[in-house]
């Protein structure tokens, strides 16, 4: 909302104060100006002039008269005012030019206004005005001006509107209108400004905007248009802004456009765009402002854009375009800023660009140019931002950068430059950022990067650069985000290191060779969110004035040979989500303070001397996505609290410490567990059958341990990829009927006296299994052999029948063939086992109709 003075006149005071005066002294516009102020609230004394014994009303403040004494026009714009827009206003009857703009203003724009037929200019514009544009306002015949930009208008613009015959100048911009433009926009022959940008406008430019043959200025831009632009605006030769950004639009860029050659400045990004950049906008003279970012234009870069002599802003950034830059270009001598980043541009960088003595900001990234940086780039002195990264750029940086004394960016990361960087760099530029980045740049780092006091980006990771951090570095108190990482730095870092520093919120000089103690001055930066200072050779303790930092997010100090406890005050970073102090060799037990990190995503502490239990305040730390605990000295039972983190996901590892017991059931509820390290502890017993479910889980290390029994079902695929990580186990069954120790049944495993006890009935089997077979053979021979001299009988035998003598017998010893005596069935019949009374055993075969024996 604008602001209003506290203080506040209303009319009714005015009214009430001198009611009979304003009857019998001052006109007839007047009094109606008087009863308006009914509707407004105003500042205290804005309407002091406003008084009601004078005669007319010609000299308050905002309103101008006719020589008759009425009211010509009234200029309340920009005066804090509020309240609703009366309809009464049209009894100013000679009233031409109403200015209500840059108030604040609400409710809707009263349809009655269509009644001020002698209005020429009409300005509501930067209000809080709402509802629709009313059909009457195009009953203003004699209307030249209608400002409407900045409400909050809605629905479509009415055809009526484009029906005035005297328009000259539109504003409907910043507002909430929908639908198309009217198709009969044409009809305004007089129209040189249409202001329709920042909308919900949808459909496409009508082509019978060229018949608005006065018309200056266009904006579109900022609607949900579509189609191409028409081929006619060649028509228009009195164009000069044309402003059609962020649409939908697409097609070519219409070549008649460079028969407009008044055209100041032209944008057109961010729409769909495609083919090339027309040649003929070399022949726009005039043109200053060139914008075709976002589209998908295609081609070379014309060279007849080096005749635009007037040239100030060039971006074609964010295309297809290819080849190199025009040479041409350099001839621009008015060009100030130039953005072609993002393309498919290759070759080299021209020289010629360096003769361009206005050039402010170069933005060349993106692209795969190759070869050294022209050195006739730094005669540019007026060059302010320089960003050519993430090209194949090679060669050094040469000295004579030093002479860009309005220097302020400097951005070269991601490319293959090498040597060293000039050592007077920023000695007499006011840098605000520089960015090297991930090139092959060796030597020091130079001191007098912050002399001017105003640098705050400090990027120089993945180099080779070495040395020490210059002090002047530390003391700079500007610098809000340091990256020295992956070099080959080394000394140690002061005791005041960035300790007066409240800007810096991101430090990373990770990767070195850094020494001595982290100086507990980088407890005095406040701001800081990030610290790493990982994969370097500090040592020393924790200093406990990290605790200060309140906004601290990210604390990684792995990999270095610090040491002692932790301290409690860490606690105290209520905002950190990841701290990683994993390779030194801390030792203790973990504070319990540390329970105070509610927001902990990511606790890493591998590889220290942690002892004791493991603490039950981790249950509290509910965001934990990763927990690893390994290889310290932890002691103790797997705690059923870890299966409240309900949310660790990338792993848990509490392997290579001294755990023993067995493993929880509750581990079982870590149901989005991806990785789990349990390896090398003192574990027993059985793998719960819970396990099972975590169905998640991609790896797991559950080796050199004592445990027994069979693994779950849906580890098995784990087993497969890396069996390795079962290893040590010697009671440990792949699966169910598998291996050479055990035997599983079900989720109930075999003890080592079960696998005892089964090798002893095993050899049992055996034997009674050989005599069997052996018996069996015998009696087989004498089948054959009874079969070959015998004959067969098909009918059943009876007992009593006839039969050949020794098959009665065995009649008798089976009882008749009874049941008990089977000892087995098949497809040839049924087996019979007989007794013979020489305690001779044999097999009876009854088949069919037929006894063989």
């Amino acid at each position: 909302m604008r602001p209003l003075t506290v203080r506040v006149i209303r009319l009714a005071f005015i009214v009430v104060a001198f009611q009979t005066q304003c009857t019998e002294e001052v006109n007839d516009d007047g009094a109606l100006l008087l009863s308006l102020l009914d509707k407004f609230i105003a500042p205290a004394n804005f309407f002091s002039s406003w008084n009601s014994s004078d005669n007319y009303p010609c000299h308050w403040n905002g309103v101008t008269c006719h020589p008759d004494h009425t009211v010509s026009a009234l200029d309340l714009s920009r005066s804090q005012l509020s309240g609703t827009l009366s309809s009464a206003i049209c009894g100013l009857h000679n009233l031409k030019e109403l200015y209500l703009a840059s108030n604040s203003l609400s409710g809707t724009i009263p349809p009655e206004l269509g009644n001020c037929t002698e209005l020429e200019t009409l300005d509501l514009s930067q209000n809080y005005l709402h509802g629709k544009i009313p059909v009457q306002l195009g009953s203003i015949k004699n209307l030249r001006t209608l400002s409407l930009y900045e409400n909050f208008l809605n629905g479509s613009i009415p055809f009526s509107i484009f029906g005035l015959p005297l328009l000259e100048a539109i504003y409907l911009s910043t507002n909430n209108l929908t639908g198309e433009i009217p198709s009969n926009v044409g009809n305004l022959t007089k129209l040189s400004k249409l202001w329709l940008g920042e909308n919900s406008l949808v459909g496409k430019i009508p082509t019978t905007i060229a018949d608005c043959e006065h018309l200056a200025e266009i904006y579109v831009h900022e609607n949900q248009l579509v189609g191409e632009l028409p081929q006619s605006l060649d028509r228009l030769s009195k164009l000069q802004y044309l402003y059609a950004t962020s649409n939908n639009l697409g097609g070519h860029i219409p070549k008649s456009l460079g028969n407009c050659t008044n055209l100041i400045e032209v944008e057109l990004s961010n729409n769909q765009f495609s083919g090339e950049i027309p040649w003929e906008f070399g022949k726009c003279s005039n043109l200053t402002v060139t914008y075709a970012t976002q589209n998908r234009l295609t081609g070379r870069i014309p060279s007849s854009l080096g005749s635009l002599k007037s040239l100030k802003q060039l971006y074609l950034n964010e295309n297809f375009l290819s080849g190199s830059i025009p040479a041409e270009l350099g001839n621009c001598s008015f060009l100030e800023e130039l953005s072609l980043h993002t393309n498919r541009l290759e070759g080299f960088i021209p020289p010629e660009l360096g003769r361009l003595g206005n050039l402010q900001i170069l933005f060349l990234s993106e692209n795969s140019f190759h070869g050294p940086i022209p050195p006739l780039f730094f005669r540019a002195r007026s060059l302010r931002e320089l960003y050519l990264y993430n090209n194949s750029l090679t060669g050094s940086i040469s000295p004579k950068i030093c002479n860009l004394t309005q220097l302020q960016y400097l951005f070269l990361f991601d490319n293959q430059l090498s040597g060293s960087i000039p050592a007077e760099l920023g000695a007499r530029s006011s840098l605000k950022g520089i960015d090297l980045t991930s090139n092959r740049l060796t030597g020091g780092i130079p001191s007098p990067l912050c002399s001017s006091r105003r640098l705050k980006l400090l990027l120089m990771g993945n180099n080779q650069l070495e040395g020490n951090i210059p002090p002047e570095i530390g003391r700079c108190r500007s610098l809000s985000r340091v990256i020295l990482s992956h070099n080959n730095l080394t000394g140690v870092l002061p005791s005041d290191f960035l300790g007066s520093n409240s800007m810096i919120d991101y430090l990373d000089i990770s990767g070195n060779k850094l020494q001595g103690r982290i100086p507990g001055s980088l407890g005095h930066c406040k701001n800081l969110s990030s610290i790493d200072l990982s994969v370097n050779q500090l040592n020393g303790p924790l200093p406990a004035t990290l605790g200060q930092l309140s906004k601290l997010q990210k604390l990684n100090l792995s990999s270095n040979v610090l040491s002692g406890p932790l301290p409690q005050e860490l606690g105290k970073t209520s905002l950190l989500f990841s701290l990683d102090l994993s390779f030194n060799s801390f030792n203790g037990s973990l504070p319990d303070k540390l329970a105070s990190l509610q927001k902990l995503q990511f606790l890493i502490l591998q590889g220290n001397r942690f002892g004791g239990s493991i603490p039950a305040w981790l249950s509290d730390l509910r965001q934990l996505l990763q927990l690893n605990l390994g290889q310290n000295q932890f002691q103790g039972q797997i705690p059923s609290f870890l299966g409240n983190l309900g949310n660790l996901a990338i792993g848990l590892n509490i392997g290579q410490n001294k755990l023993s017991g067995t493993i929880p059931d509750a581990l079982g509820n870590l149901n989005k567990l991806e990785r789990m390290d349990l390896s090398s502890n003192n574990l027993s017993g059985i793998i719960p059958p819970a396990l099972d479910s975590l169905l998640s889980l991609g790896a797991v290390n559950i080796s050199n341990n004592q445990l027994s029994g069979c693994l779950p079902k849906s580890w098995l695929k784990l087993w497969n990829s890396s069996s390795s990580s079962f290893t040590g186990n010697p009671d440990l069954c792949e699966t169910q009927n598998q291996g050479s120790l055990c035997k599983c049944r079900g989720d109930v495993p075999p003890s080592s006296k079960d696998i005892k006890r089964f090798g002893k009935v095993s050899i049992v089997l055996v034997v009674i299994g050989s005599a069997l077979l052996s018996c069996f053979i015998v009696v087989l021979v004498v089948v054959i052999s009874w079969r070959l001299f015998t004959p067969k009988t098909r009918s059943t035998p009876e007992l009593g029948a006839e039969v050949p003598a020794g098959l009665q017998e065995i009649f008798q010893l089976t009882e008749n063939l009874s049941e008990k005596y089977v000892i087995g069935k098949g497809g040839k019949g049924v087996v019979y086992k007989v007794e013979l009374p020489s305690r001779q055993l044999c097999a009876l075969n009854f088949e069919d109709d037929t006894v063989d024996s």
